[in-house]
């Protein structure tokens, strides 16, 4: 019972001190004021950081572009946006989305408005890769002066959206792209990334 007693006065002592706000200079006193002083000041701090990150990174993230432009194709105006530009080991995935702008009749189709312009051998068909993909958009490095294309899988296969003959932009309905692409060096945090019928942005953030 002694000791539950002696151990109950250090405890509220301890408590005395946290609330007072000016442990700091007595930290050498005891185990029980060194232990308790220190705990508040990580708190805050750890606190602090989730909550100032918390709100910078909702704007980007609640599906805004973090870089947009406009293009036409099928007779139509539309948006694109980019909505994220993320590395993921040795490569960066591209993310966007096409929305109607303006024009066309009811619906505007994609097909090949984001191919390269090239049709890619494939290792297991006698035929060549279709163009309705969206192999054409690229990363571009100003200060490496270096490109970084779309990467392709053991058949020559572009990893991307593919079958773009099928995908339809209307008023109310926007389409979803992505493309996996080499990935410049870890150091390298912003690119230009064109993109084929729209234009070049530039200073893209890697995330």
């Amino acid at each position: 019972m002694t000791g539950l007693h002696a151990r109950g006065v250090a405890l509220a002592a301890a408590l005395m001190l946290v609330a007072g706000c000016g442990g700091g200079d007595d930290g050498n006193d005891g185990g029980g004021t060194s232990a308790s002083t220190p705990a508040p000041t990580e708190t805050a701090a750890e606190t602090a950081t989730p909550e100032g990150t918390a709100t910078e990174t909702p704007a980007p993230a609640e599906g805004a572009s973090i870089a947009e432009g406009q293009g036409s194709a099928d007779g139509a105006r539309f948006t694109f946006k980019i909505t994220e530009l993320k590395r993921s080991g040795p490569t960066v995935v591209l993310n966007a989305t096409v929305e109607w702008a303006e024009g066309g009749d009811e619906s505007m189709q994609i097909a090949s408005t984001f191919n390269d312009g090239q049709y890619q051998d494939l290792e297991d068909s006698d035929a060549n890769e279709e163009g309705s993909v969206f192999d054409g958009v690229a990363l571009i490095d100003p200060e490496g002066r270096k490109k970084y294309l779309v990467a392709r899988d053991s058949t020559g296969r572009c990893v991307c959206s593919v079958d773009l003959g099928s995908a339809f932009v209307a008023e109310d309905t926007p389409a979803s792209l992505e493309a996996t692409l080499t990935a410049p060096p870890e150091d390298v945090t912003t690119v230009n990334v064109f993109v084929p019928g729209v234009k070049t942005f530039t200073d893209v953030p890697i995330s």
